[in-house]
C-alpha cells in the first residue's frame, strides 16, 4: 500500500485550514503528504507539516486576474491539462494512496479520476447537492445552471476524449451519494440531513484548534464582535455602519476585525469603546469570541461555526456565495438572525434583540455542543482511511463521527 497522500485545493485560506489538523495527523503517522496548491497558502500547509507542491508557474500562464484564475470554470479546465502534463506521469507511475480533493476544485476531481485515485472531497461550505442548492445555496445553483450549457460542456466532453472522466459540471460543484465527503459542520447544523442519504459523509465539526473556546463565557460588559471575512467583498461599508450605529452606546465595547490597514484609515478616530483591528491571529479571534455576546459577520462558515463553538449568537449580513444559506440555517436553528440590509438602526435592533433574548445564546450554545460532540481528528483520519480501503488497525476502535 502506497504511503503517499495528494491533497488537491484552490489557494484559498478557508480552504485548506480546516485540513491542516487532518494532514498534521497523517504525517505523524509516517504518511507522505503533498498539497498541490497556489503558495499563496504555504504557511498553512508547512504549519500542516506537509510539503508544498506550487502551482504558480502553471497559475502564471493562464488568462484573467489571480483571482479568476484560481476560481473561474474555465481556468480550472486549463489548469487541468497543464497539471497533466507536469504531474500526470508521476501519478502513473507512483499512485498515491488517496487524494484528499477541496469541494470547488474540479481540476482535482478529474485528475485524480483519470488516475484512478481514491477520493475523499473535503467540503469547506455545508453539503451542496441539488437539494441544499435549491432551498438554501441558490447562488450557486444559478451558478451551475448558468455554466450548464455552451463552452464548458464542450471543454468536458474534450476532456473525457483525452481519458478523463466524463462529468457534467453539476456533478463537479456537488457532493453525490456514491461519494465519500468529509464536512466540518455536525449532522444538526448541516441543512436537508434528514432528507439525505449521509451514509458517506463524515461530520467533523470541531478540532483540539478550538479547545480554547470556553462555550457560554460572557463578560459582564457586553461585548460586540464585527467580522465580514477577508475575501475581496469586504469594503469596509459595514464597518463604517456599525460605527455610526454605535458610536453613541458606551455602554458597549465594540470590536471589529477589518481586515486591513486602508479600512483603519477610513473609519478615522473612533470612540475609546470601539476599537478597529487590521489584522487579528486565529488565536486572538478565537480569545475575543470567548468573551463575546454577539458577533456581526457575513455568514461565512469559519466565523458560524467558530460562533457556534463558543456559543455566541449571530448577526448576518451575507454577501454572497454560501452565506445567505448559512444564515437562514442559523435562523432556523434560533441561534442569531439574518439581515437583509445593514444600515446603522438595522444593526442597533438587530444587537439590542442578541441582548435581550436569551435562547439565542441558549440556542447558540446547544449547537456547538453538536459541533464538539462530532468527530475528531484522529476519528477522522480512521474514516478516511477505510474509505481508501487502507489498513486502519493501528487505529484505536470507536468512530464517533458519521458514517451516518
Amino acid at each position: 500500500m502506497s504511503s503517499a497522500i495528494v491533497v488537491f485545493v484552490i489557494p484559498g485560506v478557508s480552504h485548506i485550514t480546516p485540513l491542516v489538523p487532518i494532514l498534521r495527523h497523517f504525517g505523524k503517522q509516517g504518511y507522505s503528504v503533498r498539497v498541490y496548491a497556489a503558495s499563496y497558502i504555504a504557511s498553512y500547509v508547512e504549519k500542516a507539516g506537509a510539503e508544498l507542491v506550487s502551482l504558480d508557474e502553471l497559475y502564471d500562464q493562464l488568462e484573467g486576474d489571480p483571482y479568476a484564475r484560481t476560481t473561474s470554470p474555465f481556468a480550472m479546465l486549463e489548469l487541468l491539462k497543464l497539471m497533466d502534463e507536469r504531474f500526470g506521469p508521476e501519478l502513473r507511475a507512483n499512485p498515491p494512496a488517496f487524494a484528499l480533493v477541496d469541494a470547488h476544485t474540479i481540476w482535482g476531481r478529474l485528475l485524480a479520476g483519470k488516475y484512478q485515485i481514491p477520493v475523499i472531497i473535503s467540503s469547506t461550505t455545508m453539503i451542496m447537492n441539488r437539494l441544499t442548492m435549491k432551498e438554501y445555496f441558490r447562488y450557486y445553483e444559478r451558478s451551475i445552471r448558468f455554466m450548464e450549457n455552451g463552452d464548458i460542456a464542450k471543454k468536458l466532453e474534450e476532456l473525457a476524449g483525452d481519458g478523463f472522466p466524463k462529468r457534467d459540471i453539476d456533478s463537479l460543484y456537488t457532493v453525490g451519494e456514491d461519494e465519500n465527503c468529509i464536512v466540518y459542520v455536525s449532522k444538526e447544523l448541516q441543512p436537508c440531513a434528514d432528507r439525505m442519504n449521509t451514509s458517506r459523509v463524515y461530520f467533523m465539526g470541531y478540532t483540539n484548534e478550538f479547545g480554547r473556546i470556553p462555550a457560554g463565557s460572557s463578560s459582564s460588559r457586553p461585548l460586540i464582535f464585527v467580522s465580514m471575512g477577508t475575501s475581496f467583498l469586504n469594503t469596509g461599508f459595514v464597518f463604517k455602519n456599525c460605527v455610526t450605529a454605535f458610536k453613541d452606546r458606551e455602554e458597549l465595547d465594540i470590536v471589529m476585525a477589518v481586515s486591513s490597514e486602508e479600512i483603519v484609515k477610513q473609519l478615522g478616530t473612533l470612540p475609546g469603546h470601539i476599537r478597529a483591528l487590521p489584522f487579528v491571529e486565529q488565536k486572538e479571534i478565537l480569545a475575543i469570541l470567548a468573551k463575546a455576546d454577539a458577533v456581526i459577520c457575513h455568514g461565512g462558515l469559519s466565523t458560524v461555526r467558530e460562533s457556534f463553538l463558543a456559543g455566541v449568537p449571530m448577526i448576518i449580513c451575507p454577501r454572497a456565495f454560501d452565506q445567505a444559506g448559512n444564515a437562514k440555517r442559523v435562523e432556523e436553528l434560533g441561534a442569531g438572525i439574518a439581515l437583509d440590509n445593514n444600515r446603522p438602526e438595522t444593526l442597533r435592533r438587530a444587537v439590542r434583540l442578541m441582548l435581550s433574548v436569551s435562547s439565542y445564546r441558549e440556542n447558540s450554545i446547544r449547537i456547538g455542543q453538536t459541533l464538539r460532540n462530532s468527530g475528531t481528528v484522529e476519528e477522522a483520519a480512521r474514516w478516511i482511511l477505510s474509505c481508501a480501503g487502507q489498513d486502519t488497525r493501528e487505529a484505536e476502535p470507536g468512530i464517533r463521527g458519521e458514517m451516518r
